[in-house]
């Protein structure tokens, strides 16, 4: 899923070289706002950046051994920064229905990749725990 703010680029220069560069100014104009009558400049177009997503555990004690905890999803566009993504998961039972539904609707060749690509990511791990244990059995002879 791409960003669909909506932004205003210009050209720039960078500072020190003083090469021509894109500049974005971000519009705070999303299709939410469109919708509730806000009005975009008229050179504004769709940013198009890619949307990183970050999920954020808080736990109650601190250390998440006692007590309880709780999940913020937090969206961040790569190219204009935004972060206002309301049509996105936002908190830990909107992202387990989300994920269900995906999983729900995953097709079997793309869960047959994520099984290899998990076995391949074992595999990797026990390589270096045996490497570790090797290690310290070494240290332990001498």
């Amino acid at each position: 899923m791409r960003c669909t703010h909506l932004i205003v680029v210009t050209e720039g220069k960078a500072r020190g070289s003083g090469k021509p560069v894109e500049k974005i100014v971000a519009t705070d104009v999303t299709w939410f706002g469109i919708r509730q009558g806000m009005n975009a400049p008229p050179e504004a177009v769709e940013c198009g950046g890619t949307i990183d997503v970050s999920v954020v555990v808080q736990t109650s004690d601190g250390c998440g051994c006692c007590g309880s905890s709780d999940a913020e999803v937090v969206y961040r566009c790569s190219r204009c920064k935004g972060t206002f993504y309301p049509e996105l998961p936002g908190d830990a039972d909107e992202l387990g229905k989300f994920l269900t539904k995906m999983l729900a609707e995953m097709p079997d060749a793309e869960h047959q990749k994520l099984i290899e690509a998990r076995w391949d990511w074992e595999q990797v791990k026990q390589e270096q725990l045996n490497a570790f244990r090797g290690e310290m059995a070494k240290k332990r002879k001498k």
